[in-house]
């Protein structure tokens, strides 16, 4: 069996993180992998995780990656938060996320789960905010409890259709992203 310092497990830690020598751009998905996805209840800590890893990364390459080259995705990820992770890898984090199954993780209301097939529905083909996709399951035949639900903050519904792979974010209309 090998043996290690705490210290040689941090220097290896910090390389594999890009910490001691900076990636290039052209890492940006890899960084993001090594990294097991990045935190992004706020956008701009994604964008900060990354510039301190990569040398001359664009301010717009992270955008770049999510909306337009779609090599990365943002969704409800581990401990129930937004996370940006490499698109590539979607099958396998969802496949992960996936052990949260009814009964095992805490629903606020039972509509999240009867939800979910009317958002893979409403959403097949298309772009939309959430009061499109409200709107959208609502006449598809959602119960207007499933409905409320779905709109409420940090809508359980939401996340648990994420952890299936229903859904993932777009853009968003606000400057925060």
């Amino acid at each position: 069996m090998t043996s290690i310092s705490w210290e040689q497990a941090l220097a290896w830690r910090m390389r594999r993180h890009a910490l001691v020598e900076r990636a290039s751009p052209k890492q940006l998905i890899d960084v993001v992998d090594r990294l097991c996805g990045l935190h992004a209840q706020v956008m701009s800590s994604v964008d900060l995780a990354l510039w301190a890893r990569i040398e001359g990364l664009q301010r717009e390459a992270v955008a770049d990656a999510l909306w337009k080259k779609r090599t990365l995705v943002k969704m409800w990820a581990m401990r129930s938060t937004l996370h940006v992770l490499p698109a590539a890898d979607l099958g396998t984090w969802i496949g992960g996320l996936s052990i949260w199954k009814p009964g095992t993780w805490p629903l606020k209301n039972p509509e999240s789960l009867q939800v979910t097939p009317f958002l893979s529905k409403a959403l097949r083909g298309k772009t939309l905010t959430r009061v499109e996709l409200a709107e959208a399951v609502a006449k598809l035949g959602a119960t207007p409890k499933m409905v409320e639900a779905m709109l409420g903050s940090w809508s359980s519904s939401l996340r648990y259709a994420s952890f299936l792979g229903s859904l993932c974010f777009a853009p968003s209309e606000s400057a925060e992203g």
